[in-house]
């Protein structure tokens, strides 16, 4: 009776084992179909954005372009003009700056 006692106990286990078994397979399965379904929608998100990304970016390239242009164009006449005051300073003083 002990023996048919253990053979019944560990069927019982073993049951449970491969009962849990599939259990684990199938969640295992469905979250692998969830997240093949969640690349699939990111992918297609991201062809969509893809080029609205591209164009802000130009735009903000070619803004940056036009900022050093502008800036260049700002130190060149800001050396003229100290040019002229370093000319000027000389000619009132009439000295030579340092």
């Amino acid at each position: 009776s002990i023996v048919a006692g253990g053979v019944v106990l560990g069927w019982m286990i073993v049951a449970s084992f491969h009962k849990l078994r599939m259990e684990v397979r199938a969640i295992w399965n469905s979250l692998d179909q969830q997240i093949e379904k969640s690349r699939r929608e990111i992918r297609s998100r991201t062809r969509g954005s893809r080029g609205k990304v591209v164009q802000p970016c130009g735009e903000v390239n070619g803004l940056r372009r036009e900022m050093e242009t502008w800036l260049s164009t700002v130190e060149r006449q800001q050396a003229k003009l100290e040019g002229l005051l370093e000319g000027l300073r000389e000619a009132i003083t009439g000295r030579k700056a340092a």
